[in-house]
């Protein structure tokens, strides 16, 4: 089961249906998963329902709350294991970027 704050019961709900059961489940989408957002299919623009878009969630809250997540799953791996996951994974940790 996901605890993770800023997650609301109903959002937990949504997505246990799509079977985002762990944080670290949570931690792999990307906000426009959350959000929902625009693909172009055979030259047209069609849109792609995100899991939480019924809950009026804008991209810089999702950005934050996979954030969060993120730092919480890599630290709790560095804890258990004494070392970085992998270069791609810590990336996502950092605070800020140097490019």
């Amino acid at each position: 089961m996901i605890k993770h704050k800023g997650l609301t019961p109903g959002m937990l709900v949504t997505l246990g249906e799509q079977k985002i059961l762990k944080l670290s489940d949570f931690a792999d989408l990307a906000s426009d998963e959350l959000t929902g957002s625009y693909d172009i299919i055979k030259g047209e623009r069609v849109k792609i329902k995100g899991y939480l878009e019924d809950f009026a969630l804008s991209k810089n809250e999702a950005d934050e709350l996979i954030m969060s997540a993120r730092d919480k799953v890599y630290k709790d791996w560095e804890m258990k294991y004494g070392k970085k996951k992998n270069k791609t994974n810590y990336f996502w940790r950092s605070k800020k970027n140097n490019w």
